[in-house]
């Protein structure tokens, strides 16, 4: 049962960056690893997808989701701390959750923004005993459904 349903969150991810260009997936690269990061308003999910990964779909709500992948494209296990600070310098923890669906790892957190919110967004991983940083930054809207 939690295979299929870390599958259609996998699958639901994917519609959702496939179906919307003007997302497209960023990677911070580094020499042995590259991170894929995303960033989306709750509401794209569908909502049986979102309940069943205990994601609160809102408009004034976004998810991240962030992979490691090795050079040759194997996801890697990582500790992944990140945080998002606002213009006025607030910054907001990010509590990050591992999902794995078969051989992929990836991790998912949620928070909550204003509209015309200008995040910027520091992601720490440690993989394989060293430690990466990067930063960047994202415009977010609250959705009206």
């Amino acid at each position: 049962m939690k295979s299929v349903i870390r599958q259609s969150l996998c699958v639901a991810l994917l519609t959702v960056l496939g179906s919307t260009p003007a997302w497209g997936e960023q990677v911070a690269s580094f020499d042995d690893m590259d991170v894929h990061h995303v960033v989306f308003n709750s509401l794209f999910l569908q909502p049986d997808i979102a309940a069943r990964y205990d994601i609160t779909r809102a408009g004034n709500r976004a998810v991240i989701n962030l992979s490691v992948l090795d050079k040759d494209g194997q996801p890697m296990a990582a500790n992944i701390r990140a945080w998002t600070t606002n213009l006025l310098g607030q910054r907001n923890d990010l509590r990050l959750r591992e999902v794995r669906e078969g051989d992929a790892i990836y991790y998912i957190g949620q928070f909550r923004h204003t509209d015309e919110d200008r995040l910027r967004f520091h992601v720490e991983v440690e993989a394989d005993g060293r430690q990466r940083s990067f930063d960047f930054e994202q415009q977010m809207y609250v959705e009206r459904s």
